[in-house]
C-alpha cells in the first residue's frame, strides 16, 4: 500500500489529513504492508503518526512550496520499493488527496482514489483559479484510477451528479470515530461551538448573527471558536456591530482538550452546506456534543436524529435550534444519547476492513 504526501498540502489537521493516518494506521495492524510520504510533522495528531515499522520518508515542510523536489523524491521513494520488494510485492497506490501522481499510477498494480466532498465543483460560476485547478487534478486522477472511495452516501451522489459519464467500480467507506464514545451528560454546558475553517461555504456568519438573537436582557450563552485560523479583522468588525464581543471567544485547542469542549457545549454549530463528511460534527457525538446542521449535506448521512437538521440556513432558524438546546435540557439529553448510538456505527476498524476488501476486489479484476 502507498500513500503519498498530496493530503497534507491543504489543512495539515483537517480531515483528509487524518483519514490518510488512520486508514494507514489500522490497515498496518491488519497485516498490510504501508508505505508513503508524508510532509512535516505538524500533521501527527497528538502523537498519532503512521506506523514506525512501515517504510516512511518525512519531506520537511519547507518542500511544501517546491513541487518538483517533492514530485522527484516521491517517485524516486516508490521506484526503490518496486524493485528492492520485487515483483511479488502487489502495490496499490491509495489517493486521498484531490489528485494523485499520474506516474506512480501507471507504474502501481492499481490505483484507488477517495473522494471527500465536491466543493470545487459546487463553486459553479464563482470559480477560483484555486477550485479550477482542483477540478483538473481531480480529473486527472479519475483517468487513472480503477476504483473509487466515497466517504459518505452524500458524496456518491455528488460525484454521480458532476461525472455522469464516469462508471469506474466504487464503495461508500465512511471515516472511523476519534476515540471511544464518551457515556454520560454534562449538566453545565458553558457555551455553542464553531470548530474549523469559518470561511466561505461554512456560513459561520449564520451562527454570529443568531448568537445576536439572544435576548440581551436574559442570560446569553457564550460561543467558543475553535481552530480555523485567528479571527480576521472583518469578523471582530461583524462582532462588535452586532453586540456579542464579549460572548465569542476563539482559541486553538489539543486533540486531548477538545473532548472537554464538546462535553461543556450546548451544541456544535456546523451550518456548512456542502460538507462530504464532516468529522467535526461525528467528534461531537462521540464525546456527547448535540449538532446542528445543514440538510442536504454528507453530515446529514452520519448524525440522523442527534441534532438539529436545518432545511434553510439563515439566522432566524440558527437562533431556533440553539434555543432549543440551550433553554430546553431535555431536547440537549435527547440528542446526546441519539448521538452516542450514531457515533459507536463508525470505527476505523470498520474502514479498514472495507478498504482492504476493496482493494482485494481490484485486485483480482487487474
Amino acid at each position: 500500500m502507498f500513500f503519498d504526501e498530496i493530503p497534507f498540502l491543504g489543512d495539515p489537521n483537517g480531515g483528509i489529513a487524518r483519514y490518510t493516518v488512520e486508514l494507514q494506521r489500522v490497515l498496518h495492524r491488519s497485516g498490510v504492508a504501508t508505505y508513503g510520504c508524508i510532509m512535516g510533522s505538524s500533521h501527527l495528531f497528538g502523537g498519532r503518526r503512521p506506523s514506525e515499522d512501515g517504510e516512511w520518508m518525512q519531506l520537511p515542510g519547507w518542500l511544501r512550496r517546491s513541487s518538483m523536489i517533492r514530485i522527484f523524491l516521491r517517485r524516486a521513494f516508490f521506484l526503490k520499493l518496486r524493485f528492492c520488494r520485487g515483483k511479488d510485492l502487489k502495490l496499490v497506490y491509495h489517493s486521498t488527496g484531490i489528485g494523485s501522481d499520474p506516474w506512480i499510477a501507471r507504474q502501481a498494480d492499481v490505483h484507488i482514489h477517495t473522494i471527500h466532498d465536491l466543493i470545487p465543483e459546487k463553486n459553479g460560476t464563482a470559480q477560483t483559479l484555486k477550485a479550477s485547478n482542483a477540478i483538473f487534478q481531480r480529473k486527472m486522477s479519475l483517468e487513472t484510477a480503477k476504483g473509487i472511495l466515497w466517504v459518505s452516501q452524500r458524496t456518491k451522489k455528488d460525484f454521480r451528479w458532476f461525472y455522469p459519464r464516469n462508471k469506474l467500480p466504487g464503495r461508500v467507506v465512511p471515516h472511523g470515530r476519534p476515540g471511544p464514545v464518551r457515556r454520560g451528560i454534562l449538566p453545565d454546558s458553558k457555551h455553542f461551538l464553531v470548530v474549523g475553517k469559518r470561511g466561505g461555504y461554512k456560513n459561520i456568519e449564520a451562527v454570529y448573527h443568531a448568537l445576536s438573537l439572544f435576548p440581551k436582557s436574559k442570560k446569553r450563552p457564550l460561543l467558543r471558536v475553535i481552530g480555523g485560523g485567528k479571527p480576521s479583522d472583518e469578523e471582530e468588525n461583524l462582532w462588535g456591530s452586532l453586540g456579542i464581543r464579549n460572548l465569542v471567544h476563539w482559541s486553538e485547542a489539543t486533540e486531548e482538550e477538545m473532548p472537554e469542549h464538546y462535553r461543556r457545549a450546548y451544541g456544535l454549530c456546523y451550518p456548512s452546506r456542502w460538507e462530504g463528511f464532516g468529522f467535526p460534527a461525528l467528534e461531537a457525538m462521540t464525546y456527547g456534543c448535540p449538532v446542528i446542521y445543514a440538510k442536504k449535506s454528507g453530515v446529514e448521512d452520519l448524525v440522523g436524529k442527534a441534532g438539529c437538521a436545518l432545511s434553510e440556513i439563515t439566522a432566524p432558524k440558527l437562533y431556533g435550534a440553539m434555543r432549543k438546546f440551550f433553554v430546553f435540557r431535555h431536547a440537549r439529553s435527547q440528542a446526546i444519547l441519539a448521538g452516542y448510538k450514531e457515533a459507536s456505527k463508525f470505527k476505523w476498524d470498520t474502514t479498514a476492513r472495507a478498504t482492504l476488501s476493496f482493494y482485494e476486489f481490484l485486485l483480482k479484476r487487474s
